[in-house]
């Protein structure tokens, strides 16, 4: 005996399976039938079937309640013939299916599969169910729900959409799209890319965050506009979910739905890589196919590195791909990509954001949320703020006296700055430049002496401060030489408590533990293929969850030359 194979329906017809197997000993059947999973779907009104039987009711003029009635005697009145086929349910009871559910099934899985989708939904069921030979099309067609109607019906139907793919550019076109700004240059180099006469397809390379996906969905907006490459009117990107359950299908279903246009792939590098890092190995070969044909151009994103890692050597690429690098934005252009998403923000949260609020938030995130690049980190920022602005006005006792008016501005973006990264808000604001000018003075309140330490750590922090450093570099590295007991870890102290007001907010790291050779791992985390690799090391991993902080190598005198070898690479 047959079973049904689970990846087959979609969750929501899992549900109304399972719903109808239970209805079988309430009804004294043993064979699960179409009118018995029919009857399930009309009074099932989370399922997304529902709202097209609400529909087709009210356009063919009969009662919900009539078909469900109807139903319900039919039920009662046949018996299924059993097909030696079964479903399992969700709590792994067995239900026998009937030749006709099978041919259900069967009908679902082509409409499906005709509409790109990978999953046979109830709304693909339904459709199935009015088909000549099944014992549910004489009580639908009766009702003039007949396969024609259905057909139509589903095509234009956003709730048939959406599972397997989705066409931004028809998104687009329909106004549910997210505002995006446009980055003039770059889109004009992707569109003078892609209206070349042959191997038309991209990779746009950058870090994540710095706006690869921004400048795909700005492409569906001027294809919606009629301003987009000529001859390609689809732009369409593959779901997720579609992709983690059956990659193979998804890619397919994907191919099909972009014909004559565009499939958007963010991360193209999950498809490649070698001695088995490719997260989607068994849809490769179809993107490299897809790659060489030239049928259907296709965006993809990655990375430098991912690029470099696991495409450059692939032929299909190197030979039929452009690669156009997206670089981060300055502050000032992430700017205005954060007034374009500020009305959407305002309405999300229920608040007004101050323009004030947005140089604040892209100075900040620069300074501070180095690890990711603007203008992600800056949206983070602003997220974060926004968050902070509207508990009190969500609060259950309403005491809290600040944002009574609903108003984000710059010192709200300032103490999510200082949530985000640990540093004080105090220590954040732009009135903090006499604090700097001042330096030398709130030094030698807890150092007396040592004039020229002082003066040298001043200097470091202001020239960083001005935006003097090199952004890959530490702000200032130093060795305090002297006897115990002159100041040397004070000053580290001191320097931690007027950066951050609190001089336990640094990291220290006690140099006589790491005495041994082998200690070099435990300070910067094992090397690839060895034993606590993805676990880091004691001073990578405290710099990356604080990475604006003070390190102290205390009596790093102590600490084997290898050690120190590895501290040089730091500094440089």
């Amino acid at each position: 005996m047959g079973t049904l194979n689970p990846d087959i329906p979609a969750p929501d017809l899992k549900q109304a399976l399972d719903d109808a197997a239970r209805s079988l000993s309430v009804y004294g059947k043993r064979v699960l039938t179409p009118e018995i999973l029919l009857l399930t779907l009309v009074r099932g009104r989370d399922f997304p079937s529902y709202p097209v039987l609400e529909q087709l009711a009210a356009e063919r003029g009969f009662k919900l309640a009539d078909l469900e009635n109807e139903a319900e005697a039919l039920v009662k009145a046949r018996d299924g013939r059993s097909a030696d086929f079964g479903y399992v349910t969700g709590d792994n009871r067995r239900a026998a299916l009937s030749d006709e559910m099978l041919v259900v099934l069967d009908e679902g899985r082509a409409i499906a599969q005709s509409m790109n989708e990978i999953y046979v939904g109830t709304v693909h069921a339904l459709a199935a169910m009015s088909q000549r030979g099944v014992s549910t099309a004489g009580l639908l067609q009766r009702h003039g729900v007949t396969p024609t109607v259905l057909s139509s019906l589903l095509a234009d139907s956003v709730l048939a959409r959406g599972l397997t793919t989705v066409d931004l550019a028809d998104e687009a076109r329909r106004g549910g799209a997210t505002p995006v700004y446009y980055r003039e240059a770059l889109l004009r180099d992707l569109l003078n890319l892609l209206s070349v006469a042959s191997d038309r397809h991209v990779i746009l390379l950058g870090q994540t965050g710095v706006g690869r996906r921004s400048l795909v969905l700005a492409l569906a907006q001027l294809m919606a506009e009629g301003k987009g490459p000529v001859g390609l009117a689809k732009l369409v990107q593959i779901g997720e979910t579609a992709l983690l359950d059956n990659p193979l299908a998804a890619v397919q279903a994907g191919l099909r739905a972009a014909a004559g246009g565009i499939l958007f792939l963010p991360n193209i590098q999950r498809f490649f890589g070698t001695y088995g890092r490719a997260d989607f190995a068994k849809a490769t070969k179809t993107v490299q196919k897809a790659l060489i044909d030239g049928d259907v151009v296709i965006i993809g994103t990655a990375s430098e590195i991912d690029y470099n890692e696991r495409m450059a050597g692939e032929t299909a690429v190197a030979e039929h791909v452009h690669l156009l690098r997206v670089p981060e934005p300055d502050e000032r252009e992430t700017v205005e990509i954060l007034a374009v998403h500020k009305p959407q923000m305002e309405a999300e949260y229920g608040i007004t954001i101050a323009d004030k609020s947005l140089p604040a938030a892209a100075r900040l995130a620069r300074r501070y949320v180095a690890s990711t690049p603007l203008p992600a980190s800056a949206m983070q920022l602003l997220h974060r703020a926004c968050a902070l602005v509207r508990i009190p006005l969500y609060s259950r006792d309403g005491s809290s006296e600040n944002h009574s008016d609903g108003m984000l501005d710059d010192e709200d973006v300032t103490l999510a700055a200082s949530l985000m990264t640990g540093v004080p808000a105090s220590k954040l604001g732009a009135e903090e430049r006499s604090r700097y000018a001042s330096m030398v003075e709130h030094l030698h309140t807890r150092i007396i002496g040592q004039e020229e330490a002082v003066l040298a750590v001043s200097r470091a922090v202001k020239t960083a401060r001005v935006g003097l450093k090199d952004s890959n570099r530490p702000i200032g590295s130093f060795l305090f030489l002297g006897p115990t007991g002159v100041g040397k870890t004070e000053l580290a102290k001191a320097l931690g408590e007027f950066m951050f007001g609190d001089e336990d907010q640094m990291v220290t790291l006690d140099m006589s533990e790491y005495q041994q050779e082998h200690a070099v791992s435990r300070l910067v985390g094992a090397p690839p293929g060895y034993v606590g690799y993805e676990g880091g090391g004691q001073l990578t991993e405290q710099v990356r969850a604080r990475p604006y902080t003070v390190v102290l190598f205390d009596e790093v005198e102590k600490a084997h030359p290898r050690v120190l070898d590895v501290l040089l690479q730091i500094m440089e």
